[in-house]
């Protein structure tokens, strides 16, 4: 026996030689080494340990030597069908641990990992969905794949960290759930989301929101791709703290509730809480339910660039509702809002505006076109003061509802 584990060393010392990865197959999980400075040795005729890391030779499925290459602090998950199959950087397999059930991966970083690990997901399932925890920052690459599931989120990041999320570069990635899903959203995120790349997203929400996260997301000027929502039982977008919109071209419709709703978080330190920032990108919103929202915020509205269309038809709907002040110096916002009084009960009702603003709405700039019909509907409604420079252009089919005061 001792001969036989010499020669088998022997051999596997030649091949390594010659290679760049070794893999060690345990079901649906490898674990890439890079063959040049890989280290290993059999132990007892039972156990072999690589880089330190030991393995039961009863629970290696298979050994294969190729001539991949391996990069470091990497985990790529590809999808087939009813199942998927989980490569693990054999630098991070100390600090990775892997489920996988079908197609249904879990994936749990240690506690102890200062590393940003880069997670790429490809492939086609219908029955199928990602899960990752972990403490620190991640990077997620959407690599053409497509994910429909059951009872939980297709996509679910439970992390609470900075989760970078890019989309490779024509690609196209669609995310549905079904009714049955337990989940916040067919695509949450529990950290701050921030979007890069040019692939496409396609997110349907048969259960709630269609994209939600519980702290905040940003599509910043590296994001051109396209973010679509063809339905949601709920919100399209439901994002907690603020949501940045830098770059990107969305489009949002099939929604029961509000297309982008941004609320504040329990927390009362949280920057810029209940935030919306429009400083790029082209939006275009259709909402045809009654008492909802283009565009939902908790506290301020700003608008400083970017092509914002909005098509509101129900009673009591509104194209945008600032629970706040609405601030505007750059970019266009056009719309289309037809509806009347929506009665939530005998004491409560709700008229239908193109913009709703419960504090004070200044104007410095951009353009903003509104055709706005339908019994004791306004173009513009302002709680508190209007401020205008004289910049800009404003054309309302009805007169604007609001105290104006020239600024400079």
């Amino acid at each position: 026996m001792k001969k036989l584990y010499t020669l088998l060393f022997f051999s596997f010392s030649c091949l390594l030689a010659s290679a760049q990865t070794l893999n060690v197959v345990q079901g649906n999980v490898t674990h890439a080494y890079s063959a040049t400075g890989s280290d290993m040795t059999f132990c007892c005729g039972t156990r072999v340990q690589i880089e330190g890391n030991d393995y039961p030779i009863s629970e290696i499925t298979k050994i294969v030597i190729d001539d991949s290459t391996v990069t470091p602090a990497t985990v790529n998950v590809v999808y087939n069908g009813n199942f998927a199959h989980v490569t693990v950087s054999g630098d991070m397999v100390p600090y990775i641990q892997a489920s996988v059930n079908g197609a249904d991966v879990v994936i749990t970083p240690s506690d102890e990992i200062c590393t940003e690990i880069t997670y790429t997901l490809s492939g086609t399932s219908s029955d199928g969905s990602f899960q990752l925890g972990g403490k620190y920052k991640s990077v997620v690459v959407l690599n053409g794949v497509s994910l429909t599931s059951s009872t939980v989120s297709p996509i679910d990041i439970e992390n609470g960290k900075r989760i970078s999320i890019v989309v490779a570069d024509g690609t196209e990635n669609t995310f549905e759930d079904n009714a049955n899903n337990t989940g916040k959203a067919a695509f949450f995120v529990n950290g701050h989301a921030e979007f890069s790349g040019n692939g496409k997203i396609t997110v349907r929400g048969n259960a709630k929101h269609a994209y939600r996260s519980d702290e905040y997301t940003w599509f910043t000027p590296e994001f051109g791709g396209n973010f679509v929502v063809d339905k949601a039982t709920s919100d399209a977008m439901h994002v907690e703290q603020y949501l940045q919109v830098s770059g990107g071209t969305f489009s949002l419709s099939g929604m029961s509730g509000d297309g982008m709703d941004v609320a504040c978080t329990n927390e009362e330190t949280d920057t810029l809480n209940g935030h919306v920032f429009l400083d790029g990108g082209t939006i275009n919103i259709q909402c045809a339910t009654d008492d909802t929202k283009g565009i939902k915020a908790d506290s301020i509205v700003n608008i400083t660039g970017g092509s914002l269309t909005v098509n509101v038809a129900g009673d009591g709907c509104k194209g945008i509702s600032s629970n706040s002040d609405l601030n505007m110096s750059g970019g266009s916002v056009t719309m289309t809002v037809s509806g009347t009084t929506y009665h939530k009960d005998q004491e409560d009702e709700s008229k239908c505006r193109g913009m709703k603003v419960g504090g004070n709405f200044t104007f410095r700039g951009g353009n903003i076109s509104m055709s706005v019909t339908g019994k004791k509907a306004k173009a513009i409604k302002v709680d508190g003061n209007y401020y205008y420079t004289g910049q800009g252009t404003m054309n309302c089919s009805v007169d604007c509802d609001g105290t104006a005061k020239k600024i400079d």
